[in-house]
């Protein structure tokens, strides 16, 4: 058992999750108490973001050994990425008991007490978790709930459209956008997204319109530039459209010359 779990913990630094979670489970096969293969497994089932899961996990090893702070401490954690929120408190307690001057659980603790007050923090949280684990369902799920409280800053729109778009569910990704585009007209990321999947689901002439509107709105914006002259379609309807288009990037470069001046460093910045 405990060649396996050191296995596991090798893998896991390592970042192969998927090997360190058989390693740990054969460990546990091999002695049904071992209890920091039951947290270690428990940690990387949180990490994936498979919150249940990794509850049941620590709360078997609680069963086994109910005088280890660090796994109440988790255990809190899972609850609170499934908004369990009151529960999560009476898990950090617990761990607090185990262990009074544990700044974690403390702040933990405050974490857990200000989401329930303010849920927009508990939704942007697991929401990037989600994220960046390519859980696009889940993570649409904080997303709307941070956009339906008028609450949601830029870079959350632009991951909602981002998480929806991934899931072939680009109509929702254009309406976020043309949204966020109301809410946030003077950013830059949001007009230039906008744009491109406008381009990528066949729209072309729609996304060069776009293009030169928020260029105009945003006239030192390089890259709202570039698409207003340069943009081109991802596959040409009929031959003849090939080359209308290379006469209007060849157009556009020719204006994006006259109008930068590559010896000045501002407008290369710019």
């Amino acid at each position: 058992a405990s060649a396996y779990f050191h296995l596991g913990s090798i893998l896991e630094k390592f970042n192969n999750l998927s090997d360190a979670i058989e390693a740990y489970k054969k460990a546990i096969n091999l002695d049904i108490n071992y209890i920091d293969a039951y947290n270690n497994l428990g940690n990387i089932f949180y990490r994936v973001c498979e919150f249940q899961i990794a509850e049941s996990v620590y709360r078997k090893a609680i069963e086994i050994k109910s005088d280890r702070f660090g796994i109440y401490l988790n255990l809190g954690n899972a609850l609170l990425a499934q908004d369990y929120i009151q529960e999560a408190i009476e898990s950090y307690q617990l761990a607090l008991k185990l262990d009074p001057e544990n700044s974690d659980v403390k702040e933990n603790i405050e974490f857990a007490i200000s989401s329930a007050k303010n849920p927009i923090k508990i939704n942007t949280e697991f929401g990037d978790a989600f994220y960046r684990q390519n859980q696009y369902a889940e993570a649409i799920e904080r997303y709307q709930k941070i956009a339906q409280s008028q609450a949601a800053d830029a870079n959350v729109y632009l991951k909602l459209a981002e998480c929806l778009k991934s899931i072939d569910r680009i109509e929702e990704a254009l309406q976020i956008l043309a949204e966020a585009t109301q809410f946030y007209p003077q950013e830059s990321k949001i007009h230039c997204l906008f744009v491109l999947y406008l381009r990528d689901c066949g729209r072309i002439e729609e996304a060069i319109a776009k293009a030169e509107e928020a260029s105009s709105l945003l006239p030192n914006d390089f890259a709202l530039k570039l698409q207003s002259h340069l943009l081109l379609p991802i596959l040409y309807n009929e031959p003849s459209e090939i080359e209308l288009y290379r006469q209007r990037f060849s157009q556009g470069l020719q204006i994006l010359l006259l109008e930068i001046d590559l010896y000045n460093p501002k407008a290369i910045d710019n």
